[in-house]
């Protein structure tokens, strides 16, 4: 939707910012178990949350946010 719509008004940058870093450390937690289900699910979760929050900052600063 952040693609489509060239912005992302109802997306809260501090909660994302605060969920990816949840996400991060427990990306963290699997590479110190050692443990690929936990690794696998929150790297890609974490590539894509970082992904929306990167297009919804780009979006606002390029002025390509629809209003």
């Amino acid at each position: 939707m952040v693609w489509r719509q060239r912005g992302a008004p109802g997306i809260s940058t501090g909660m994302y910012m605060i969920f990816i870093t949840g996400v991060a450390l427990w990306t963290c937690y699997g590479l110190a178990l050692s443990d690929w289900p936990i690794i696998l699910a929150n790297g890609v979760t974490l590539v894509l949350a970082s992904a929306v929050l990167g297009m919804k900052w780009y979006f606002a600063r390029a002025g390509l946010a629809e209003r």
